[in-house]
């Protein structure tokens, strides 16, 4: 008997996929993050003076991007858990007759592609923000960029710094669930493979 994905497993992936989330609240967090990025960082640089304006025109990209994957992680992707998934589709075929390394292999499976996204946008996010963080340190340090508000140029590196901790951090988590997943896979794996050589000796 194959294990079905039943009604706590699509739930699980409406929940990674964002299906189930009101959309305004993602784009109204992400607009509001970008003004306050967008405003502090006109308040903070001068453009008349700084030699790389037009680079940092352009680089506004970077933490734009950063922080869309950022959010779309920490809203969304943070729900692709293995472990979670094993659970799921536990729950889905209690009342069925299913092996419990058909159930494990199907749910590491079902997991893995979404855990692999979220590894990528993490990594995108942290190498985004960080190159964000890297050229306005630099820029400044060699005088390219002149600062008119300390203030506000202090919050957008702590903001930009952040966000490239996170970024990081989820980097790391995903990692670890990625390796664990496919860990598991192989294991499962040579565990059929096992169980076929005996019935084949039997």
């Amino acid at each position: 008997m194959e294990v079905e994905a039943g009604e706590r497993v699509d739930e699980l992936i409406s929940q990674i996929k964002g299906y189930d989330t009101n959309a305004k609240s993602f784009v109204s967090i992400f607009i509001g993050v970008m003004l306050l990025i967008f405003v502090l960082f006109f308040l903070a640089i001068d453009f008349n003076s700084s030699s790389w304006s037009y680079v940092l025109v352009f680089a506004v990209i970077f933490p734009v991007a950063g922080v869309a994957f950022l959010l779309g992680i920490i809203m969304f992707h943070i729900h692709a858990d293995p472990q979670e998934f094993v659970e799921a589709f536990k729950r889905d075929n209690r009342s069925r007759e299913v092996s419990e390394l058909l159930i494990l292999g199907k749910a590491y499976s079902t997991c893995r592609p979404f855990v692999k996204e979220g590894f990528n946008y993490s990594l995108a996010s942290w190498l985004l923000l960080s190159i964000w963080t890297s050229l306005l340190e630099v820029g400044t340090g060699t005088g390219n960029i002149v600062i008119k508000n300390w203030s506000a140029f202090w919050f957008i590196l702590f903001i930009s710094s952040m966000g490239a901790l996170v970024g990081f951090v989820l980097t790391i988590v995903f990692y670890l669930r990625k390796r664990s997943i496919e860990k598991a896979l192989f294991a499962i794996q040579l565990k059929k493979s096992d169980n076929a050589e005996i019935s084949i000796k039997l």
